[in-house]
Order: C-alpha cells, then sequence, then structure tokens
C-alpha cells in the first residue's frame, strides 16, 4: 500500500470515529416541587468525551439554540457583548394534550472558567440558575443547577415530572449537537490533511 493510500485509509477511519457515549447511562435529572413558592428544583449531570470548549459553546449559543433544542420554537438576541447575553427564548411545553406556551427573557453570563449563570428578567417563568464545566481527563462533566418557577398555572402533581421531561429533552438536543459540530470539525480538518497531501 503507497503512503498516499494508507494516508487515505487513516483519515477515513477518522471520519467514521464517533466518541461511545450512553445517553440513558450519563444523562441524570432530578426535580424537586418546592410547595412553598410553586417552584421546582431542578438538577442535571452528565459527562462526554469531548472538550469543554466544544461543550461551552453549545450551550451557549442563544442565537440558533432553536434549530437544536427541542421545544424552543425562536430565539431572538437582544444584547451580546464578550461574556454577556441577553435573549429572548419563546416554545412550548406539553404534556398528553395540554400545551404549556413559554416566553422568557435571559440574562446569560458566562466565564473562562466554566461557569454560567442564568436569570430570568422577563416572561412566564422565573430561572435562576447556574451550569459549571469542567474537564476531567479526557472528558467534559456538566452539572446544571436551576430553581424554576411558572408564573401560570401547572398542575403540582405532574409540574416536575413535566418540567424534568422538558429539561432532559432540551439536553438531549444539545448533547447531539455537541456531536453533530465535533463530526464536523473532524471532517473539515481530515479534508484538509486530504488537501495537503494531493
Amino acid at each position: 500500500m503507497t503512503s498516499k493510500r494508507l494516508l487515505h485509509f487513516i483519515v477515513a477511519g477518522l471520519l467514521c470515529y464517533v466518541p461511545r457515549y450512553g445517553l440513558a447511562d450519563s444523562l441524570e435529572v432530578n426535580t424537586e416541587w418546592l410547595a412553598h413558592n410553586g417552584s421546582v428544583q431542578v438538577q442535571v449531570a452528565f459527562s462526554i468525551p469531548l472538550t469543554p470548549e466544544k461543550v461551552m459553546d453549545v450551550l451557549t449559543d442563544y442565537e440558533r439554540m432553536h434549530q437544536f433544542v427541542p421545544d424552543i420554537q425562536s430565539t431572538k438576541l437582544i444584547y451580546a457583548e464578550k461574556n454577556h447575553k441577553v435573549v429572548e427564548l419563546k416554545g412550548v411545553a406539553d404534556f398528553l394534550f395540554v400545551e404549556f406556551p413559554i416566553e422568557v427573557v435571559m440574562d446569560v453570563v458566562f466565564s473562562s472558567n466554566g461557569l454560567v449563570t442564568l436569570r430570568s428578567i422577563s416572561g412566564n417563568l422565573t430561572v435562576q440558575g447556574e451550569v459549571k464545566i469542567s474537564q476531567a481527563g479526557s472528558k467534559t462533566n456538566v452539572t446544571y443547577n436551576a430553581r424554576l418557577r411558572p408564573n401560570f398555572w401547572l398542575p403540582p402533581v405532574i409540574g416536575p415530572a413535566l418540567i424534568g421531561r422538558q429539561i432532559k429533552r432540551q439536553f438531549i438536543g444539545q448533547i447531539a449537537e455537541m456531536y453533530r459540530r465535533h463530526r464536523n470539525d473532524s471532517l473539515q480538518a481530515s479534508l484538509a490533511i486530504i488537501r495537503h497531501h494531493e
């Protein structure tokens, strides 16, 4: 086998490689109904074999979040600077045959140490929380802790389950986007190697 054919063989193998990740095993979502103020405490944790930079890029990409996060129908960037965004999110939460429209303006501050703070400014969902992103060897750990209080009627019996379901769907969408961007970046890098040796 010539060196050029060997290079193409190696690159083809790289293009087929996708890091193994068990969503069902690694993505944990816990909710708790806080009866004294009608809010829901949400905790999410997962690990993913991608870089913290790749994870942060997706988690803070509010401009395009409606393209890859289920239940978010539209996003509008109101204000942006290096480590600060204000964004309007519109979407819907559904349970059986009932839909709950969501409209919220979020103030988001993120730093280079992997901490993202979230605070709602207006809308029908009050949100206060944070996301922590940290590297652990070849993986990136993500934890999300937030308190959400719907400013509309939500049955207490199904409230935590409904919010937990929606949050899990949203994180699954974000994780899928992280892998999609990883594959795209790998493809571009591999094609660059091929072009360089042609």
